[in-house]
């Protein structure tokens, strides 16, 4: 007798025969559960994000680690009517190109950041470049069918890449209204020494000085409050004595014009003696005496 044959079948194939209808529903079902667990887990692998966002220090010069957690910054479902576009080409860290699902060109400015410039701006750009080059993004309250737009941008694992970008300390936060999240995410990139910060050419103003912007050299040029300090004025000495008055009696005086200083006296063309008299406003005037 063969073994494994219909008439003395193996031990699973005798398992399964032996088993109850409920426990052989039970095995199926398991069965199919996993196998469209790992299926999914095929077509659908997990977004990998950048390697400067998963604990990895971004910069050579920095002795600090540049650590982001995914809980500091949200994860924003899209929605249908937000547009979806694959990136083409990056610019900036605020300004990229992409195309849409019918192939039209889109030029995207990121809402609630700027991009850095002179030191560091090159790492900043290599940066947003790992984040978004050949990656499908969703642009949120963008207008349609429009070439340029101002949007906010979600990237594949659906965080918001302005607030990925500016608390790996790759980006500048914005000014203006509604960007207290964007400058809580900046304060918080400052204090742990990340990207920019965490560079040698990172601003350090200190107390007393003021830093201006950074050089392609990675140079700073400070100006001290000492040092621009205007010089006081020269002291002015006052006395106690009484204005000196003059008296010409050349008959050029008029009464109600201007005269000085306060206290002169004169006479008019007709022989009237006049004084310099101060006015309500403040100034000086011939009056009759």
């Amino acid at each position: 007798m063969i073994r494994g044959s219909l008439s003395a079948p193996g031990w699973p194939r005798g398992l399964w025969w032996r088993s109850s209808q409920l426990q052989r529903l039970a095995v199926t079902g398991v069965a199919t559960t996993v196998g469209l667990v790992l299926s999914g887990a095929a077509l659908f692998p997990p977004v990998a994000r950048p390697a400067f966002l998963g604990g990895a220090t971004t910069t050579t010069d920095s002795p600090h680690e540049t650590t982001t957690a995914d809980s500091a910054i949200p994860v924003v479902p899209p929605t249908p009517e937000d547009a979806a576009i694959t990136v083409t080409t990056v610019s900036t860290v605020a300004q990229f190109e992409g195309v849409d699902s019918a192939g039209h060109a889109v030029a995207v400015r990121v809402h609630g950041i700027v991009a850095l410039t002179g030191c560091w701006s090159a790492e900043s750009t290599a940066q947003a470049k790992q984040a978004l080059l050949g990656k499908h993004v969703w642009l949120v309250h963008a207008p349609a069918g429009q070439a340029h737009v101002t949007a906010q941008v979600l990237l594949p694992d659906r965080h918001d890449y302005a607030l990925t970008m500016v608390h790996a300390g790759a980006a500048r936060a914005d000014t203006g209204p509604g960007q207290a999240a964007f400058a809580a995410a900046e304060a918080d990139s400052q204090h742990d020494h990340r990207g920019l910060w965490g560079s040698s050419c990172a601003p350090t103003p200190s107390a007393g000085s003021t830093t201006t912007q950074t050089t392609p050299t990675g140079s700073t040029t400070t100006t001290s409050a000492q040092q621009s300090t205007a010089s006081p004025p020269p002291a002015t000495s006052t006395s106690d004595e009484p204005p000196v008055t003059t008296t010409s009696g050349d008959g050029h005086a008029r009464v109600g014009q201007p005269c000085s200083p306060e206290g002169a006296t004169d006479v008019t063309a007709q022989g009237q003696a006049v004084t310099c008299v101060r006015g309500p406003g403040g100034n000086d005037r011939w009056r009759k005496s």
